[in-house]
C-alpha cells in the first residue's frame, strides 16, 4: 500500500465515483485531505481500491470492479492486513453488500456504525428553497443579512479567493482562545491541504461577499450520480445570517447537479450536531463496521 498523493486521482477518482458510493469517506478530495491526519494508504486489489486508515487501524469497504465483492475477496483482504500487523476490520460497508454477501458473517461480525460518526444527508431542494416551520428561522436569518448587507455576492469559488478564505479562517481559528479541539486540529490540516491543492483535487466551491469583504466559503465535490459532498463551509460570525446564506448558496449551485448533500460528520462536537441537526437532514448515513471473527 502507498500514501495518497495529489497525482492518484486520475487513478482513483474514476473507480470511486463509478462504484458510486454512500460514503463522503469514498471520495478522492477526502481521501488525500483527510489522508494526511489518518495516514492512508491505498492498492488496487482485483479492480477494487483498497484503503486502509493507519491511524484508526480501518479498512474502508473496497469499490471499483464488477458487482459486490466476494466474501473470500474480503477474507483475503483482512487476512493480508492481519499479516502485517493490522487488525483486519472494515468500516463504511453498506447494507447492500450484507444483503448480498451473507455469507460474510462465517468470518466477521458486523456492528452498525454509532450516531456520532454518522453522515448527515439533505435534500439539495429543501436546502435552496428552505420550505416549512422547520426551516423558517433559517430564511428569516437569511433575509436579515440580505438587508443588512444589500452589496452581497455569491460567486464560484476560484484560486483568486483563496487568499481571503485562508485569513477568514486565521482569524476564526484565532477566537478560539481556550485552543482547538483536537478534531478541529485535523479539520485544520485538512483545510490547509485543500487550500494547498484546490485545483488539482477538483475542488468546488462559493464564495460570498458584502461590501467587497469575504465573509463566507464552502468547498464541496462529488460523491455519486446522485450525491456531493461539501467538505468545509465556514463563516464570519459577526455578521449575521453569513452562514446561512453560504449554506443557501451552495445548495443553489448544486441544483441540478445532484439530489443530496452529504455535509459529513459532526465530529462529536455539540455545537456542530446542533447546527447540522438544524437543517433538518433527511436521513444520517450510518453503515456498517466488519470485525473479523
Amino acid at each position: 500500500m502507498k500514501p495518497v498523493e495529489v497525482s492518484d486521482r486520475s487513478v482513483l477518482e474514476p473507480l470511486l465515483l463509478a462504484a458510486n458510493p454512500t460514503t463522503c469517506e469514498c471520495n478522492f478530495p477526502n481521501m488525500y485531505v483527510w489522508g494526511l491526519v489518518y495516514k492512508t494508504r491505498w492498492t488496487l486489489f482485483n479492480g477494487r481500491v483498497c484503503s486502509h486508515l493507519e491511524v484508526d487501524d480501518e479498512l474502508l469497504y473496497p469499490l471499483g470492479g464488477n458487482g459486490f465483492p466476494s466474501a473470500e475477496e474480503m477474507l483475503e483482504i483482512s487476512n493480508a492486513m492481519r499479516r502485517a500487523g493490522f487488525n483486519g476490520a472494515f468500516r463504511q460497508v453498506p447494507e447492500e453488500f450484507l444483503k448480498a454477501r451473507p455469507e460474510i458473517l462465517k468470518s466477521f461480525s458486523a456492528e452498525q456504525v454509532p450516531e456520532a460518526v454518522g453522515e448527515y444527508l439533505y435534500s439539495v431542494e429543501r436546502l435552496a428553497n428552505l420550505p416549512g416551520s422547520k426551516l423558517a428561522k433559517k430564511k428569516n436569518l437569511l433575509s436579515q443579512f440580505k438587508r443588512a448587507c444589500p452589496d452581497f455576492k455569491a460567486k464560484a469559488l476560484a484560486p483568486e479567493d483563496l487568499p481571503a478564505c485562508i485569513e477568514l479562517v486565521k482569524d476564526w481559528r484565532r477566537e478560539k482562545v481556550s485552543g482547538l479541539p483536537l478534531e478541529l486540529e485535523h479539520e485544520a490540516v485538512a483545510l490547509d491541504a485543500a487550500f494547498e491543492h484546490f485545483s488539482e483535487l477538483g475542488l468546488e466551491g462559493i464564495a460570498a461577499y458584502a461590501s467587497g469583504r469575504l465573509v463566507a466559503f464552502s468547498m464541496f465535490s462529488r460523491v455519486s450520480d446522485k450525491m456531493y459532498t461539501e467538505h468545509f463551509e465556514k463563516a464570519d460570525a459577526s455578521v449575521k445570517g453569513a452562514a446561512q446564506f453560504i449554506n443557501n448558496e451552495t445548495a443553489k449551485a448544486l441544483l441540478g447537479k445532484c439530489e443530496l448533500l452529504n455535509r459529513e460528520q459532526d465530529m462529536g462536537l455539540d455545537g456542530l450536531r446542533q447546527a447540522k441537526r438544524s437543517y433538518a437532514p433527511i436521513g444520517l448515513v450510518r453503515n456498517y463496521s466488519l470485525m473479523p471473527l
